[in-house]
């Protein structure tokens, strides 16, 4: 017995065999299954940790205002964590330089000062 049906996804006829058979297509039952699996897909902000939905797998965040927050954390804690040369007179350097008896480039050079 031929069954005629509509498609969910393109919404074009077909006839079944099957009553089972929803779509008309092995590549619309495909995207169909995505379009769910996409618009179902349910996140947690990594900042305010409120659970929102997103189409997008990679979305971290459920604001903007909360991505802000985040990146400016984070680059508050990097600039705590990074050690600033401490700034010193020419003269220092070089007489510091020569008592640790190297020259003044490999001395600069070492400890990293500007």
């Amino acid at each position: 017995m031929v069954v005629k049906k509509v498609c969910p996804y393109c919404k074009c006829s077909f006839n079944s065999r099957k009553n089972a058979k929803v779509f008309c297509r092995k590549r619309c039952a495909e995207l169909a299954k995505k379009r769910v699996l996409k618009e179902n897909k349910s996140h947690m902000c990594q900042w305010c940790a409120k659970k929102f939905r997103s189409p997008e797998y990679r979305r971290k965040f459920c604001s903007e205002s909360c991505r802000c927050n985040f990146v400016t954390s984070v680059m508050v804690m990097h600039c705590k964590k990074r050690k600033r040369p401490v700034k010193r007179s020419l003269e220092e350097v070089i007489r510091c330089s020569r008592e640790a008896g190297l020259s003044y480039g490999v001395y600069v050079g070492i400890n990293g000062i500007d």
